[in-house]
C-alpha cells in the first residue's frame, strides 16, 4: 500500500466517523441533569465536618502476659510533632517492666498526640521486633491531608 493510500485510510476513519465528537456532553447538561433528580444539595453545608475527638486510650484489660524491662523507647517516623513532646511521652515509661498490652497504651498515647494536634491520619505502632537491651522501637506513620 502506498503513502497516498495511508493518507487517504486516516483521513477516512478519523474525519468522516468522528463518533467520539458525539460521546461529550456538554458541561451545563450534566449539572441541570444532575439538579432535576436531586444528587446535587440546593444548600451549601453551614461550615467543615466536625470531627470527634478521641478520648484518651482506654486502659487495655485482659490477660496480662509476661513483663519486660523497658530500658528505652525509640520512636521512628516522627516528623510533625516536637521530638520533646514524645520523648516526654516516652521517658514516663522508660525504666519500667511492662507487657505488651502496656508497651502498645505507650503507642497509643502518642497516637491520641497526634490526633489532639489535628493531625487525624497519624499513628504510631508498634512493630514486630526482637527487644534487645530493653530498647523499644514505636513506628510512627505522619500522615496529613492535603
Amino acid at each position: 500500500m502506498g503513502r497516498g493510500a495511508y493518507l487517504f485510510l486516516i483521513f477516512f476513519i478519523f474525519f468522516l466517523f468522528p463518533h467520539h465528537i458525539y460521546a461529550q456532553e456538554h458541561s451545563g447538561e450534566v449539572l441541570q441533569q444532575l439538579e432535576k433528580k436531586d444528587i446535587v444539595p440546593k444548600e451549601k453545608p453551614k461550615g467543615p465536618p466536625s470531627i470527634k475527638k478521641e478520648e484518651k486510650p482506654k486502659e487495655v484489660k485482659g490477660p496480662a502476659g509476661p513483663k519486660i524491662l523497658i530500658k528505652k523507647f525509640k520512636p521512628e517516623g516522627n516528623t510533625l510533632l516536637r521530638a520533646d513532646l514524645i520523648n516526654s511521652i516516652l521517658s514516663a515509661n522508660e525504666n519500667k517492666e511492662l507487657t505488651f498490652a502496656e508497651i502498645q497504651a505507650v503507642a497509643d498515647l502518642i497516637t491520641a498526640q497526634y490526633r489532639e494536634a489535628g493531625y487525624i491520619l497519624a499513628n504510631a505502632f508498634v512493630p514486630a521486633q526482637d527487644i534487645k537491651d530493653g530498647v523499644v522501637t514505636i513506628k510512627i506513620i505522619s500522615a496529613v491531608l492535603r
